[in-house]
């Protein structure tokens, strides 16, 4: 089985979602205790745990204000201050990576509610403070914002400034052309997927000698990013 996907542009959507604890390929909510990697978190202060991973979906504390078709996210499954000692210490770093080929601007609007104080960078330059604590939510909206060509980088800081190391609920897009929710950096435009399925006659559990191939498998590749579903029978 051989194919390629992908040209260029082809499947590459203009527009990417930054609601959190949103599953990006169906639009439905990621379940509480799991983990939402669109969002990788890379930085707390915490000597114990392990950066970078992906934020945890987690059930909003009592005071913490809940929107429609988005969930807060926790720096861990506990959300306790762990190695914490100082407030006013950057414990919860969070970012979340796009790919744009072309270099161009883009629509970006974003809605942001956090329990503590708090920072909002694109590519290393600020866009704005949250304030201590993020209610009503913070909004920031740019129709021109300035993207690389190449990986652009949407990054939340948050401040353990009341204690708890607290999460991030976002409302969020960006709109332009040519982009591509990535992880760490913009990816090659063709993907190619080969490979054959033998029929194991002599049970040997090894190809030696040849086994005689089998027809009519149906391979099946997703892209969990963007939902898209491709389907090959040999």
């Amino acid at each position: 089985v051989s194919f390629a996907q992908c040209a260029v542009g082809s499947c590459r959507p203009n527009s990417i979602s930054f609601n959190t604890g949103v599953q990006p390929n169906t639009g439905l909510l990621y379940p509480y205790n799991s983990f939402d990697g669109t969002w990788s978190i890379i930085a707390d202060s915490d000597p114990n745990t392990m950066e970078q991973r992906g934020a945890w979906v987690g059930t909003n504390y009592p005071a913490w204000p809940s929107r429609p078709g988005v969930q807060w996210l926790w720096r861990d499954s506990t959300n306790s201050t762990g190695g914490d000692s100082v407030l006013g210490t950057t414990v919860y770093t969070t970012e979340f990576f796009v790919c744009n080929p072309a270099g161009s601007t883009g629509n970006l609007s974003l809605s942001v509610m956090t329990p503590n104080q708090g920072r909002i960078y694109l590519n290393g330059v600020l866009l704005t403070v949250i304030a201590s604590p993020g209610y009503p939510p913070v909004s920031y909206i740019n129709p021109g914002a300035s993207l690389l060509s190449g990986t652009n980088v949407l990054r939340i800081e948050v401040d353990n400034f009341t204690g708890i190391a607290a999460g991030i609920n976002i409302v969020g897009s960006l709109t332009t052309g040519g982009l591509d929710m990535l992880t760490r950096a913009c990816g090659p435009q063709y993907v190619t997927v080969h490979g054959a399925v033998k029929d194991d006659i002599d049970l040997s559990g090894s190809d030696v000698p040849p086994d005689p191939p089998l027809g009519g498998v149906q391979v099946q590749l997703t892209n969990p990013s963007l939902g898209i579903q491709i389907v090959n029978t040999t």
